[in-house]
């Protein structure tokens, strides 16, 4: 199960301009390693290569207003709430935080971030 944001979401959060500082995570490039490895602490930032990531719960904490985030058979759902309590987003997805990452998504192109 994925636990983080992969290098693609965290780059277009970025673009997206949600704030770095609300990321929990990073990734940073290794020397002796092809890959990317992510890193479990705040967004060092110090290192040219380095890019935030976040976990499920630091995502929650961007969505603006209410949402739920359940789970029936191996499906996610996610649904926005408006201010009146009508669903006015519904989704579904194969995990909780590719459901949440696609609403933050959405709230960005709603001009909701």
């Amino acid at each position: 199960m994925k636990s983080y944001t992969d290098i693609e979401e965290s780059k277009n959060l970025v673009e997206m301009g949600v704030d770095v500082s609300t990321s929990d995570m990073y990734w940073r490039r290794d020397p002796f390693v092809e890959e990317c490895l992510p890193r479990v602490t705040g967004f060092a930032g110090n290192v040219a290569d380095d890019v935030p990531a976040w976990s499920l719960g630091a995502l929650c904490e961007i969505i603006p207003g209410e949402f739920g985030l359940y789970k029936c058979g191996n499906i996610w759902y996610v649904t926005y709430y408006d201010n009146q309590g009508l669903g006015i987003y519904n989704e579904k997805a194969f995990s909780a935080l590719s459901g949440v990452y696609e609403l933050i998504c959405w709230c960005h192109r709603e001009g909701l971030l």
